[in-house]
């Protein structure tokens, strides 16, 4: 507390304590830029009603075929036909072929031509739904099968 009394000169001399220095801080960041495809396909992860593979899973096997990727996934089989790796999904009443999507829109290309559509080098993530009842309703189809989505790099 400081009294100042009238009469007292105009000058005032103060006492302060030494400063504590603190080391620099240094703050670094990147700018991550998540598109709406990427926001949904996270928030569907989390739901947890699928199988997922995301880039760094992919990227921890680079080199190899789209369906080695998909052979990788619980619930998926490929099996080789006179056409090439066809995908398969198993569920309770056996196997079935699903539904493709790819980067959300149906292809109705024969399922054996997976490697074909997205080549490894440019598939992004996976979702598998290997149920009917699982499928998100973008997913859905008639098919009675469950739906296969590979997301590309170049969307």
């Amino acid at each position: 507390m400081l009294d100042v009394l009238p009469g007292a000169g105009p000058e005032l001399s103060l006492s302060l304590a030494p400063l504590i220095r603190l080391d620099t801080v240094k703050v670094t960041g990147t700018r991550v830029f998540v598109s709406p495809e990427t926001a949904e396909f996270e928030s569907r992860r989390r739901s947890g009603f699928g199988r997922f593979l995301d880039q760094d899973d992919i990227a921890r096997r680079p080199g190899i075929s789209t369906t080695d990727h998909l052979r990788t996934m619980p619930g998926m089989q490929v099996v080789r036909s006179r056409y090439g790796d066809a995908v398969m999904m198993r569920g309770a009443n056996g196997s079935c072929v699903p539904a493709v999507f790819v980067d959300g829109l149906r292809v109705e290309a024969a399922n054996s031509q997976i490697n074909e559509l997205v080549p490894s080098h440019l598939l992004h993530a996976v979702e598998a739904y290997t149920s009917r009842i699982l499928v998100p309703p973008q997913f859905q189809t008639l098919n009675g099968c469950g739906s296969l989505v590979l997301w590309t790099k170049q969307r």
